[in-house]
């Protein structure tokens, strides 16, 4: 039995049922008081240490996703500072830089001719979105083998919905390793 102090009217609740969300308190409770798992509901309020919370979501997302794509495609230009630019000019903004040129404090969004003071053996190679594309539904193709996508966040952002034991810490840590090394086989 749990008595919840945030939702005194939510009284009774079996385990391992989650606590619904402000908006309606008793929300996912079914008839045969299985608990009834939603996106919606959330399990923070629970009396259970963080590190034995049940997880729901693997992301996949890939730093520098730009300025890598363009490492891994001109070999020449791995281990060197490499800013991307959607036109060569000074005047323009990077729109990725590799952890290199991050390590002068290039970012997205710092103007090119600053960037150029900054990092004198800087690397501006206009944007390809092309390729990007074709590495992301590479990356899209890979990660299905190893878990179902649910949603797709951005070119270099990608979720996948855990369920069963999958939602178990060491599970979901190794489903991330296995994703890790299939993306790293298959794109480099």
């Amino acid at each position: 039995m749990y008595f919840c102090h945030r939702y005194p009217q939510i009284r009774n609740i079996s385990w391992p049922c989650l606590v619904a969300n402000a908006v309606n308190p008793t929300f996912g409770l079914s008839p045969s008081r299985e608990p009834a798992y939603n996106r919606h509901m959330v399990d923070t309020y629970l009396p259970i240490p963080s590190s034995e919370r049940r997880l729901r979501y693997l992301f996949l997302d890939f730093n520098a996703y730009f300025a890598s794509v363009e490492q891994q495609e001109r070999p020449e230009l791995r281990g060197r500072p490499v800013a991307v630019a959607p036109v060569m000019s000074d005047t323009t903004s990077c729109i990725a830089a590799s952890y290199e040129a991050k390590a002068f404090g290039i970012k997205c969004g710092t103007n090119i001719g600053e960037a150029r003071e900054r990092c004198k053996d800087l690397v501006v190679v206009p944007a390809r979105p092309r390729i990007y594309v074709a590495y992301h539904e590479k990356a899209k193709q890979v990660a299905e083998r190893v878990l179902p996508v649910d949603e797709v966040h951005s070119i270099d952002e990608i979720s996948f919905k855990l369920l069963g034991e999958e939602r178990n810490r060491d599970a979901a840590c190794h489903l991330a390793t296995k994703l890790k090394q299939e993306l790293a086989r298959a794109l480099g």
